[in-house]
């Protein structure tokens, strides 16, 4: 009893010592898209979205090579929904995927 107790403690140990990654991951066809991914590779993979919402962001004192324009950011939310139950956001920043959030309709 007490070597099961104790191989349980072990493997919650280990579970809540790895490295945490993405919470979501998106399958489009044959691709997972995820943090990280290019607004190109979720296109390619997904397809046009249903909706997009775009704002641009004007920051003082960035560094040029930061983002896409010196001192702005491009924050965008593309809206799928692939008749699964569920509508799919892709949050980018300055083209690359910051989150994927999952809402029940």
């Amino acid at each position: 009893m007490k070597k099961a107790l104790l191989v349980a403690i072990a493997a919650a140990a280990l579970v809540l010592a790895s490295p945490a990654g993405p919470c979501f991951a998106l399958r489009c066809g044959d691709n997972i898209i995820d943090v990280g991914s290019t607004a190109d590779e979720v296109m390619q993979s997904c397809g046009k979205p249903l909706e997009v919402k775009s704002e641009t962001e004007h920051k003082e004192g960035q560094k040029p090579e930061d983002r896409l324009h010196p001192g702005t950011s491009v924050h965008e939310q593309w809206v799928y929904n692939f008749n699964d139950g569920w509508i799919t956001t892709v949050w980018l920043l300055d083209g690359v995927v910051e989150k994927i959030t999952f809402t029940n309709q």
